[in-house]
């Protein structure tokens, strides 16, 4: 009952509600399947993954992540880091984790495909920021019964759940740590 109370406010918005209805309608067209927003947010707890990337899962859904308007808001120095140096467009969750060259995410992304496909007889789903947020209702798309989980659905919720967490630390250590960051180093940590 806290938690609802506390994370209400963040729904309220109509921008947040817009961009919640698109990534559920996202992962219908997707998968098939639309998810409730009452299971999207509280699947991502049931993830089989670690807190620290389920708190990063659910900044998501929220759209809490320090990006774009964030730093904008702070102003001075702090304001220029909204907006992506190499790309000069708007940073967002989106560009972060699929869009920008410099985060290595499109290598990295490659790299959790072929990993993937190494260890498993299920295509590999292409991701998005819908499917990174709504990996907790993944079992559900699969036409899983509520509560089963194949061994694969754990597997594929684990692995894009760190890859997307990866490529987000490396945004931060280079954009908030300024230490240069080779893409090619986010690609080789899977």
């Amino acid at each position: 009952m806290v938690l609802q109370k506390l994370i209400k406010p963040a729904w309220d918005t109509p921008e947040r509600t817009r961009e919640m209805e698109m990534t559920l309608q996202d992962c219908a067209d997707r998968t098939g399947f639309r998810p409730t927003k009452q299971t999207y947010i509280k699947s991502t707890w049931k993830l089989p993954i670690t807190n620290v990337v389920k708190d990063f899962i659910w900044k998501i859904q929220l759209q809490l992540l320090k990006c774009r308007k964030y730093f904008t808001k702070m102003g001075g120095e702090w304001a220029e880091k909204g907006t992506c140096e190499t790309c000069a467009v708007t940073e967002t969750p989106e560009h972060i984790l699929f869009g920008c060259t410099l985060n290595g995410g499109h290598e990295t992304w490659t790299e959790a495909a072929k990993l993937w496909r190494r260890s498993s007889e299920e295509p590999w789903t292409d991701t998005s920021l819908a499917i990174v947020s709504s990996l907790g209702v993944i079992p559900l798309m699969r036409g899983s019964q509520a509560g089963a989980q194949s061994a694969n659905d754990k597997r594929y919720q684990i692995l894009v759940s760190y890859v997307a967490w990866t490529i987000w630390k490396a945004r931060c250590s280079r954009k908030i740590g300024g230490i240069e960051w080779d893409p090619q180093k986010t690609a080789s940590g899977l």
